[in-house]
């Protein structure tokens, strides 16, 4: 497993304009690569990932404030929900389907005995600590593990493939359904201009995963190509508990601002 370079303080530090205009001009973008890692990027659009145990979700932001659900999924989904956390390699060990299209593609298909399917393989990541259970409140500290190396297939017992493998082949799946959508969505009805390095990731994960484990999840992200390791700040790995907070605390704030003008 690839383990990402240099100090974790250097991929948490965010630094974001409100500023959504684009003049189209590369050569203040060459000057900005020319030090090195841009220290002030500006971002356009912003997109949370939720890579969740039973299914996985896209959502985008702009800088005037607007969200959008990601609701085109090419999956037996409703559009209000999310598909399938769950992926089908061939025997050479190439992803072949994804979401709820994966368990479908593996019982349609005959001589497939050497195909594997995994389905909700987040929880298989880690196993749950046994002291976890004799925890009694919060002023006690968790130490939060690290995740394994490989997973077992679930219509294969005892073969495995590594984490790594899986992860970042589901993360290529999630970055072209989000490209497509922006594509169709930013680009074409809202003419909005705006290049790969202005968009920001945001990946969610268990709050018990540690820093390396968060690191790990930065590295498949660069594998898979959401993004490019010279811009700082540009994908962001925040736990789930945390996006779930700071949503609510939004909520409020429209609701109240709301009753205000009424």
């Amino acid at each position: 497993m690839t383990t990402p370079k240099g100090p974790l303080s250097q991929y948490q530090k965010l630094s974001v304009t409100s500023d959504a205009s684009h003049s189209g001009d590369d050569s203040e973008e060459k000057k900005e690569y020319a030090n090195g890692i841009k220290k002030q990027h500006k971002y356009i659009v912003y997109v949370g990932i939720d890579f969740g145990t039973d299914g996985c979700g896209l959502s985008y932001g702009l800088n005037d404030g607007s969200v959008f659900i990601h609701n085109r999924w090419k999956d037996a989904c409703a559009a209000d929900e999310k598909p399938e956390t769950s992926i089908l390699f061939d025997a050479n060990m190439e992803p072949k389907a994804y979401g709820s299209k994966a368990k479908q593609t593996y019982i349609d298909l005959t001589n497939v005995n050497d195909w594997m399917l995994f389905e909700k393989y987040k929880m298989s990541l880690y196993r749950e600590p046994d002291w976890k259970k004799e925890i009694q409140d919060k002023s006690q500290t968790l130490e939060r593990v690290d995740f394994e190396e490989k997973i077992s297939a679930n219509n294969q017992m005892g073969k495995t493939i590594e984490t790594e493998r899986i992860f970042v082949a589901q993360l290529k799946y999630l970055y072209q359904a989000a490209m497509k959508f922006m594509l169709e969505e930013f680009k074409k009805k809202r003419k909005i201009k705006f290049k790969s390095n202005q968009i920001q990731w945001i990946l969610t994960v268990p709050a018990i995963w540690n820093d390396a484990a968060k690191l790990q999840m930065r590295q498949w992200a660069i594998d898979a190509g959401l993004v490019d390791p010279s811009i700082e700040g540009q994908c962001k790995i925040v736990y789930e508990p945390d996006c779930a907070s700071l949503a609510i605390q939004h909520k409020i704030a429209r609701a109240k601002k709301k009753s205000e003008k009424s």
